[in-house]
């Protein structure tokens, strides 16, 4: 999934979907870039790589324990 501007539905529904996503822990939005943002305990390949899969890197941010990458 990759689209330029991002609605406020379409950020809502990753939203939603990632946090159902094995090793998600927390999702929410970044008001500035409007990019979904996921904390995670630990940032596996495996998981890093589905999110990228599905959402593509515009679009979703992973935050380990606060820091964001």
């Amino acid at each position: 999934m990759r689209w330029v501007a991002r609605s406020q539905e379409a950020v809502e529904r990753v939203r939603h979907e990632v946090i159902e996503l094995d090793g998600v822990w927390v999702s929410g939005v970044d008001p500035q870039s409007g990019r979904v943002v996921v904390t995670v305990r630990e940032l596996t390949d495996a998981l890093a790589q589905e999110i990228t899969r599905r959402y593509g890197t515009e679009n979703v941010a992973e935050s380990v324990h606060g820091v964001q990458h």
